[in-house]
Parts: structure tokens; sequence; C-alpha cells
């Protein structure tokens, strides 16, 4: 037979039968009291480089201004206030990472938690006890629950000094809601939400109690977190989600089903913490975001309870019907902190909010869909920002490129039957912000607080609502959004409460 034809048959009979893969990877024989001393190392020398990248943040001026410590206010002698002095705290970012860490070898992965009877010459089970998770004594409740549906990590290794943990929910099924790769100066865990709601579900059954109202009917998808050593005082921390997420809140029948959906996103967001150089980055980039909630939910009212005759019973709440949708086509922006500037300049470039128009709409009981609002940020400006934050000694100055356009068109009248509130000429409206101008800069005054255009017009406009004139406020280069000296109407726009003026001394 021709050698070729020969050839060509062979290699037909195996692409019809299959080739065989690479072999699959098998576990190495591991020692418990070498694996627990291992994996404790690597667990400590990571919370380590967090603690001693992230030190820096908290000993910023932001920071320790967002963690201010206030004194209380004075009453003086004729009834006058005097407010209490404010002094910034420095943010404890280092202890809670060291503490995780010797949290877990205290309570897991030392030869007391070993399990003889789960685990083989391959792999060793670690098991929480009852008196890490209930105090000691144990109370009888929080022990049989326990008892009922131990927590346990099984620990396997492919290759030297490297681990996969795989926590272990419950004795019959075992659950696996939780996966952790580790090795030096890295680890990464994935979350299963199916199972995460099954161990759930098990907790609930050990200690006899129905699931809570609202409880998921579906929980599915999965998503990774993973943190990586890049330096002595750097890391870096990721997330991702694996597998679009969904989430259903009761029954598709029911009056108050809600859902939520989240697209998959292999790049969700990363940080970057340098403890040298002082700098905190940031990358987002997260895809779409759907939510369906009941009207039930929101605009419902319970029963009231019935007296005692001869009182009439209150009459029943009218049904609500229909839904809310909310589409978010995404959420991206790269930041950068710099906290070893004299400034802490923060820099956010490429803010976005996808690339299409996200939306709030109501789905009528006949299957009616009525846009409620719709939000576009700079629409015709590549659909991104950017903004550059410096702290002052007196404010925040916030530049914008190449400018900003943000534009909410909302009509909420459907929902007026529904929120008794919900009045005024207002509800409906398109509203609009824009800051044009090179590079346009606004100024955030602490004493006395005020916004300066420091450099570019702001405009603030509505139009189109329900017997009320538009509303056109220009604030030009160097003056301030001042309160509007003639009290507009109640249900007036808020813009109609701006004007632009001179600024404070």
């Amino acid at each position: 037979m021709n050698l070729k034809r020969m050839t060509l048959c062979g290699a037909m009979a195996l692409s019809l039968a299959g080739c065989p893969g690479p072999a699959e990877k098998q576990p190495i024989k591991i020692d418990s009291s070498k694996a627990a001393l291992t994996i404790t190392e690597q667990t400590d020398a990571l919370a380590e480089s967090v603690a001693q990248s992230a030190t820096f943040v908290g000993q910023t001026d932001t920071a320790q201004q967002m963690n201010e410590t206030c004194a209380p206010d004075t009453i003086n002698p004729d009834g006058s206030t005097t407010p209490g002095t404010c002094t910034p705290t420095p943010m404890d970012t280092a202890q809670p990472e060291r503490d995780a860490a010797q949290w877990l070898k205290d309570h897991l992965f030392n030869a007391d938690h070993v399990d003889a009877a789960q685990s083989t010459d391959t792999a060793v089970v670690f098991c929480l006890k009852t008196v890490d998770l209930c105090g000691d004594p144990a109370s009888a409740d929080c022990a049989k629950v326990w008892d009922a549906v131990p927590v346990c990590v099984r620990v396997q290794s492919f290759a030297e000094k490297e681990f996969d943990l795989a926590v272990l929910v419950g004795k019959s099924p075992q659950n696996n809601p939780f996966n952790f790769s580790l090795k030096a100066d890295y680890v990464k865990g994935e979350v299963k939400l199916v199972d995460a709601k099954k161990s759930y579900e098990a907790f609930s059954t050990a200690t006899g109690e129905a699931l809570p109202a609202g409880f998921p009917t579906k929980l599915e998808g999965a998503f990774s977190v993973e943190l990586q050593k890049i330096a002595e005082k750097s890391v870096s921390v990721k997330a991702a989600v694996l597998e679009a997420i969904a989430v259903d809140v009761y029954a598709a029948a029911d009056a108050k089903h809600s859902e939520f959906r989240v697209a998959a996103a292999p790049s969700l967001w990363a940080i970057t913490l340098d403890g040298d150089k002082k700098v905190l980055s940031a990358d987002v980039d997260a895809k779409a975001v759907d939510l369906l909630v009941a009207a039930q939910n929101l605009f419902g009212q319970d029963p009231q309870p019935c007296p005692p005759p001869p009182d009439v019973c209150p009459p029943a709440p009218e049904p609500i019907v229909g839904a809310l949708l909310m589409h978010l086509d995404g959420s991206s922006f790269s930041l950068k902190f710099d906290a070893a500037s004299a400034d802490e300049t923060v820099t956010v470039n490429n803010i976005g909010l996808g690339d299409a128009t996200s939306k709030v709409q109501f789905k009528s009981s006949t299957g009616t869909v009525t846009d409620i609002a719709k939000l576009d940020l700079n629409a015709s400006l590549g659909r991104r920002v950017s903004v550059t934050y410096v702290k002052k000694a007196d404010g925040a100055q916030l530049t914008f490129a190449p400018g900003l356009e943000l534009l909410l068109d909302h009509d909420l009248r459907v929902l007026a039957n529904q929120l008794p509130d919900l009045k005024g000429a207002a509800l409906k409206a398109i509203s609009s912000v824009k800051l044009t101008g090179t590079s346009p800069v606004l100024f955030f005054r602490d004493t006395p607080s005020e916004v300066k255009v420091q450099s570019g017009t702001l405009e603030l406009k509505a139009t189109g609502m329900i017997d009320l004139a538009d509303i056109a406020v220009t604030i030009g280069d160097g003056q301030c959004v001042l309160d509007n000296p003639t009290a507009p109407p109640a249900d007036s726009h808020p813009f109609a409460g701006s004007v632009g003026g001179t600024c404070s001394p």
C-alpha cells in the first residue's frame, strides 16, 4: 500500500477515534506536618508583604482625614454650641492581614486539626473544631451545628511546595464552595456560588431553622481573587468573574421574583500596592450588570394586623405588579494614587459606563417596557473621561479631560402611582451637566464650602419638564456655584436652586 495513503488513513482514524490527551497530573505524597509548616510560612509571608505594601496608605493625609477622631461638641453658657475639634488619625492597614494569617496557623493548619480518617498518602485534611468556632466552653447548640456540618480543607500537592486546597463543607454530600492554589509569593482563591448556596442550606438544616425570606432560589457562577508578591513591599491583587453570575430571589411565578446578572469579566479589577514608591494603582473593567426587581419589593405594603372586634380590619393594600429593570452597560477606569507627592495626587483615566446607554425601565404586568431613566457619560467624547485629583491645603482640585458631559433623561411619571410622595413638575426632565474648555478644572473649597469653576465653563440644563420652563445655569471661568437668592418652587428641578456668581473672599 502507498505510504502516503497509509499515513492519511492513519491520521483519519486517529481523528475519528480521538487522540489521547496529556496525562492527568497526579498528586505527590504529602506529609501533614511539613504541609502545615510550609502553608503557614507561605501565608505568613504573603500577609507580611501585604502589610508592608499597604502601610503607607493608612499614613497618608487623605486616609487620616477619612479616619479622623472628633471631640464632642461643647454647649456654651449662652446655649450656643462650639463644634468639637477633629484630629486626623492614621489607619491601621497592616494588622488585619497579620491577624488573619495567625488565625489560620492557630485554628486550622497544625497537627491538632488533622483528620486522619479523611487523609491519605496524597491528601491531608485539616478540619476546624467547635472550640475554634464556638468558643470554650462551646454552647450545645453551636457545637451541634458544626458537628453536623463540619468545615474542612483538603490539601494536595502536585509540585514541591505548591498546594491545592479545597474547602469542604458537610458530610454527605460534601460541598466545595472554595478552592485555593498556594505557592511561595502567590495565592489564588475561587468561589463556586452553586456550592456556596448548598453549604448555607446545609447549615440552615442543621440549625432547624427555615431559610430566610428572600434567600436565592438560584445562585450560579464563579469568581476568583488572586494575590501575588512582586517585591518585598509590593503586591498585586486581581479579581475575575470566571462564569457569569446569576442570582434569582423568589420563584419565577412569585410577585416578588427578582434577578441579578453579572457578565463574565476576565479582568474585573486589579490593584497594585507599592510600599517603596508609595503608589497605589487600580484597573477596573467590569462588564454588563442587569437587575430585575419586582415592584412589589420596592413599593408593596404588608397587610396591617387586624385589631380585635368590634374594630374593623383595615383594607388589604392594593397588589403592586410589574418590575424595575436596570442595565449598567459596564464600568471601567484606571487609577493611580501617588502618596509620595506632596499633593497626594490621584489620577483616574478612562472612566466609563460601558459603550452604550445605561437604563432604568419599568416592565408592566402585560410586558410593556417603559424607559424611566437613561444615563450617558461623555457619549460624544468617546464615552470616557479622565480626572486628576490634587489635595490642597484649603480643598481639592479636580481636572477633567477632555471635559465632562453627563446626560440623564428621566420620566418618573410611571412610578408616581406607586410612590405617593413622588410628585412635582420635575418628574420628567432631560438633565445635562457639561464642563467644557481645555482641561477644565473644578475646585472644591473647604472653608467656606464652595465649588469654583477654576478653569472652563460649567453648564447645568434641564428641559422637557411638565409645566416648568427650561432651566439653563452657566457658571463661567472664575465663578462659584451659589445658592439661588430667589427660592424656587418646591416642585422645581434641583438645578433651579443654583446660580453662578462671585466666590467668597
